[in-house]
């Protein structure tokens, strides 16, 4: 009984956290004290895009049956990979530099595959507010977002 209403009372923290961070990014602004601005060490690591609903691993990105999206951020890099379990192999990807200012994070793609050359030297600036496993960016001069990406460990 115990275990049951600890397991409902972090699924009820985790869904607020999500609903918060979704009505931060269609206001437009995070409500952060200076004091809990993102460093860069928080972005460094591998991210499962997530559903925002429920944060389940979004499995049909772009509408493709068995389609994830990670993002792998290293200090002076990000990667984006659009790839399929079953049969193996990677649908598309992109990658470049990035910039983290406080909590706006701009990339710039500098390289794609297939399916990705369009957006070849795009720039875009995202609102970005990382809790604990969860960063959620949003779009702040693009139509992109809002998007919770959950930490893979």
């Amino acid at each position: 009984m115990i275990k049951t209403q600890i397991t409902l009372l972090k699924s009820l923290t985790l869904i607020s956290f999500i609903v918060l961070s979704l009505h931060s990014c269609s206001t437009k602004t995070f409500n952060l004290a200076s004091s809990e601005k993102t460093n860069a060490k928080q972005i460094i690591g591998t991210w499962q895009l997530c559903n925002a609903k429920d944060s389940l691993v979004i499995t049909n990105f772009d509408h493709k049956d068995g389609q994830k999206r990670i993002k792998i951020i290293t200090p002076a890099t990000f990667t984006v990979i659009d790839y399929i379990d079953s049969p193996n192999e990677m649908y598309a990807a992109f990658m470049g530099s990035y910039n983290l200012k406080s909590d706006y994070y701009t990339e710039t793609i500098e390289h794609t595959g297939r399916g990705y050359q369009r957006y070849l030297n795009e720039k875009n600036t995202f609102m970005l507010e990382i809790d604990g496993d969860y960063m959620t960016i949003c779009a702040a001069d693009n139509n992109y977002g809002p998007e919770l990406w959950k930490r893979v460990k």
